[in-house]
C-alpha cells in the first residue's frame, strides 16, 4: 500500500485521480447529477430546504434515498444525516429505513426566468411595447423562452449596439 501524501502537491494529485476515477463510475456519476439537480434548485430558489425530519433542526442537508429520483429527499440535519449513512454501512437497516420512510416528493418550483417582470403569463396581455409600437402580426418577436417582444425596438436596440461597437473599435485604432 502507498504511503499518505504528504506534500499539498501530492494531496491535491491524489484527489485528481480520486475524482478522476469517480467520473468513470455510472454510479457516482448518478449521485453527483442528483446532487447537482438539488443543490441547483435551492440556489435558484425554486426549492426551499426544509428542517431536520428528525429533530427539526433548521440547517439541513438533502438525503437521497434513491439517486434515480432526485426529488425524492429527506433534509436532515448534519448529526442526523452522518448517522443515517453510520446505519447503512453498518447494516442497521431498519434504523436507515425508519428515516428514510420519511422521505417526500418535492418539485422546484418553476419561476419567472425574467426577474420577475415581464413575464411570459404577463407579456402575453400586452397589446403595445413601451414605445407605442402594436404587439401583433410581423412585428411581433418570440424568443425561445415564449417570451414576446416588438420587433421594430429589437432591430434598433441591434442597430445602436453595431453602431456603438464600430464607434468603439474607431476609437482603439
Amino acid at each position: 500500500m502507498r504511503a499518505p501524501a504528504t506534500t499539498a502537491n501530492e494531496r491535491r494529485e491524489t484527489e485528481r485521480a480520486h475524482w478522476r476515477l469517480r467520473r468513470r463510475d455510472p454510479v457516482a456519476r448518478e449521485k453527483n447529477v442528483a446532487r447537482e439537480k438539488v443543490r441547483h434548485a435551492v440556489f435558484a430558489g425554486r426549492l426551499a430546504r426544509g428542517p431536520c425530519a428528525v429533530c427539526n433542526c433548521a440547517v439541513t442537508e438533502a438525503h437521497h434515498p434513491d439517486y434515480q429520483k432526485p426529488f425524492l429527499l429527506v433534509w436532515l440535519c448534519r448529526q442526523h444525516h452522518s448517522g443515517l449513512h453510520r446505519h447503512i454501512r453498518d447494516g442497521r437497516t431498519q434504523e436507515a429505513a425508519a428515516i428514510e420512510g420519511l422521505a417526500t416528493e418535492v418539485y422546484p418550483v418553476n419561476r419567472p426566468r425574467r426577474g420577475g417582470g415581464n413575464t411570459p403569463p404577463e407579456n402575453a396581455l400586452k397589446t403595445h411595447c413601451p414605445l407605442g409600437h402594436q404587439l401583433s402580426g410581423t412585428n411581433l418577436y418570440r424568443d425561445p423562452s415564449g417570451y414576446r417582444s416588438c420587433r421594430i425596438c429589437r432591430n434598433e436596440a441591434g442597430r445602436q449596439s453595431k453602431r456603438r461597437a464600430r464607434a468603439k473599435a474607431k476609437g482603439a485604432l
